[in-house]
């Protein structure tokens, strides 16, 4: 799996693995497509992964998410506090949708992070990421995502 290193401001390393964006373009693609949109990423360490664009607006905020599980195998998946106040914060300025889009290895769902109001808030030291830090975390229900069939492979009706 390869890595490329990016900095934060602070200097500290930010790891992104080539792996894991091939992933999440493919699961932006998917979606495009579901919704007959263009999904546009921002740069990368930006707060957002991208936008919803159709008919020349901004439909929708999009954070991508990739899990290597199926879809059923945790009760929740979590975001970044910050990310999910952030996304929440901006889709209500501008009035549109935060999409949370969530790819697993059997199935793609998603849920408009604004519909959230109950928090399930939790410290959390990462060390998938091979920082052993420590980070709030929102957990989002798996029964709240709107699901449908996809292989994370790219072979999809």
């Amino acid at each position: 799996m390869s890595m490329n290193t990016f900095c934060h401001e602070d200097g500290s390393e930010v790891f992104i693995q080539q792996d894991d964006e091939r992933m999440e373009d493919a699961l932006a693609s998917f979606w495009a497509d579901q919704w007959k949109c263009k999904i546009t990423r921002f740069p990368k360490l930006f707060a957002l992964d991208g936008y919803c664009e159709k008919h020349d607006r901004i439909r929708a905020w999009v954070e991508l998410r990739m899990r290597t599980c199926p879809s059923q195998e945790y009760p929740t998946v979590i975001i970044n506090l910050d990310k999910f106040d952030f996304i929440r914060s901006v889709a209500r300025h501008f009035g549109i949708p935060g999409i949370f889009v969530v790819g697993y290895t059997d199935q793609t769902g998603f849920i408009d992070l604004c519909e959230i109001s109950e928090r399930s808030i939790e410290t959390l030291v990462r060390r998938d990421k091979n920082e052993g830090r420590n980070e709030f975390v929102v957990h989002v229900p798996t029964e709240r995502l709107h699901l449908t069939a996809w292989n994370s492979q790219g072979d999809n009706p």
